[in-house]
């Protein structure tokens, strides 16, 4: 498939030299650049449920995995109309630059446009699940506008969104990545220190290079 083209090419998974590191790398660069040049950023995060979440584990699992992942990749970027997609496995943002109010329904129709492709391919998004980080540069444009989920219901914007492990912020800082990193590994240190009662400095420093160095080590 590398070979003759057929991924798309936001997809990182899959792929060699691409990694979940090359993506989140490549969308923060790319959300920096547009911030740079004075729009705003609005991003999507989709969610696919039911083939996920519902079909039986054993071999059909493993084929409907397969197919929903090679749908991804090759085709769920068709018919979009400026929108960026990018994608790690099913892990799947939909953005586009903003600089003007009119700007939004532009998004709108791209995400419709996925909605469509989801319905054709027999997909089915847990709407429930999905974040929109709205990275601004002007305010009016995010307050006097707003995206649908393919019911109809507004999509809340967030502070924070979580894709591939990471915490993205608004503001696109790592604040919020950092703290919750942090008390994540505090926790782990706290547990591991009430499960085991010896401090044998060979068995403490294992437990911290297999346990609590890979929480920290993750995008920080």
């Amino acid at each position: 498939m590398e070979d003759n083209q057929l991924f798309n090419n936001n997809q990182h998974g899959f792929r060699k030299g691409r990694s979940c590191l090359s993506k989140l790398l490549a969308h923060h660069d790319w959300v920096l650049h547009n911030l740079a040049e004075e729009k705003n950023v609005d991003v999507m995060f989709l969610d696919f449920g039911k083939t996920f979440d519902q079909v039986d584990h054993g071999p059909r699992h493993h084929r409907e995995t397969g197919r929903v992942n090679l749908c991804i990749s090759l085709d769920i970027n068709e018919g979009l109309n400026g929108s960026s997609l990018s994608s790690f496995a099913d892990d799947t943002s939909l953005s586009l630059p903003i600089t003007s109010i009119e700007d939004v329904p532009n998004l709108q129709r791209d995400l419709d446009t996925v909605y469509t492709w989801g319905s054709r391919n027999n997909m089915v998004f847990n709407e429930e699940k999905f974040e929109i980080l709205r990275h601004c540069q002007h305010q009016e444009i995010k307050t006097e506008t707003n995206l649908l989920k393919e019911g109809g219901h507004e999509i809340s914007a967030r502070q924070t969104a979580k894709c591939l492990g990471a915490h993205l912020g608004e503001d696109c800082t790592f604040h919020y990545h950092i703290d919750e990193t942090v008390r994540g590994a505090r926790g782990m240190a706290g547990w591991l220190l009430r499960i085991f009662y010896t401090r044998e400095p060979k068995i403490m420093l294992t437990l911290w290079n297999t346990m609590i160095q890979p929480l920290l080590d993750y995008c920080m």
